[in-house]
This record gives structure tokens, C-alpha cells and sequence, in this order.
């Protein structure tokens, strides 16, 4: 007798899932690398992962002190710069329907629990076209993040720069928004 295997749904999925994600890693990864080295701060890509946000790649800080995200780290859709980028520029239908399956749980004294407020957020966030947090999901980490979208209310992506809160005031905050957006829509041109 042989033994036969059958794949799964699941692990088909996660085999399309992987090879998506190396298709915007390789098209991603040399932009962010020049963002990273122009910045000289940690700059990562997360994914949409599920009603979370997943860290798909991160470059580190040249400073001693830093912050940074770690590749596999998961987060709440509704903390943080990089996961509420992502969020916001999903459909109404999807942003409603997380919305009533999760509890917004502090996960620092930062962190937005209430459900209007997020709301407005969400919808400040969708007209700028970015997302910054100041220590709501990690203390003493503000960042500063864009979607890539595949099209309107689609992302499929978000570049996002991590800085400690202490060096975060040596920057210009436009500044670091406009290089983050080019290097979000140069990538999204591209993929």
C-alpha cells in the first residue's frame, strides 16, 4: 500500500498567501530600503493578515535606540499607525463588520477604546491618506504610515516608519508623511 497525502484548503491558501507576499516583498523591499536609508530609522511592510495586521518585513534603525516592528508581529487593526492604515481604507461594510466583532482593548493608555472616536480616526485617516500614532500600541514609539492599495478601499499593504518618541520631535512630521507617501505609491505603481 502507498500512502496518500491531500492538501488542504488551508494550506493551498497559504501557499497563494506566501507567494503574494514575496511578489510585494520583491517589489517593495528596494524602496524601503532607500526610505531606510534616507531616514535612518526603522521602516517596515505589514500586511492585512485576517482582521489583523501582520509585520511582513522590517529594516532596522541605524540608531542604538530604536523601535521596530519584527517580522510575524501581529497587532489589532484598530492600534497603531501601520494596522489602522490599513484599516481605514477598508470597505464600510468590512470596517463595520470588524468593528462589531472586536473589543477595543488598551493595549497602552494611548491606545483609541472608543468606538466614535476610532470612527473619526479612521475617517481622517481615509481623507489625508495616512495614519500616525504616538505610543498606542508599543510605548515610546510614534510612527507614521501609508497604505499600497490595489485599488479604492483595497489595501493590500502599508509602509510605515517607527521612531522613538524621544528623536521624534528631531524630525519633521510632513516631512517624514511625504516620504512615506512617495515610497507607498511608488511601490504601488509598481505592483
Amino acid at each position: 500500500k502507498t500512502k496518500q497525502y491531500q492538501l488542504g484548503l488551508a494550506l493551498v491558501f497559504l501557499g497563494r498567501q506566501v507567494e503574494e507576499d514575496s511578489s510585494i516583498l520583491t517589489t517593495a523591499k528596494p524602496v524601503l530600503q532607500r526610505l531606510n536609508e534616507e531616514v535612518g530609522e526603522s521602516v517596515s511592510l505589514n500586511i492585512l493578515d485576517g482582521n489583523e495586521r501582520r509585520c511582513l518585513l522590517n529594516l532596522d534603525s541605524k540608531h542604538s535606540l530604536s523601535a521596530r516592528a519584527y517580522v510575524g508581529d501581529r497587532a489589532p487593526l484598530y492600534a497603531g499607525a501601520s494596522a489602522k492604515s490599513l484599516l481605514a481604507f477598508l470597505t464600510d461594510e468590512q470596517i463595520v463588520t470588524y468593528l462589531q466583532n472586536v473589543e477595543l482593548t488598551a493595549i497602552t493608555q494611548h491606545t483609541m477604546t472608543n468606538l466614535s472616536e476610532l470612527k473619526k480616526q479612521l475617517e481622517e485617516i481615509r481623507e489625508q491618506g495616512y495614519a500616525t500614532s504616538k505610543s498606542e500600541r508599543v510605548l515610546g514609539a510614534n510612527s507614521v504610515s501609508v497604505p499600497i492599495l490595489a485599488g479604492p478601499r483595497q489595501p493590500i499593504a502599508s509602509v510605515t516608519i517607527v521612531i522613538p518618541e524621544v528623536r521624534y520631535a528631531q524630525y519633521d512630521e510632513q516631512q517624514l508623511i511625504a516620504l512615506v507617501k512617495q515610497a507607498a505609491h511608488q511601490i504601488q505603481r509598481q505592483f
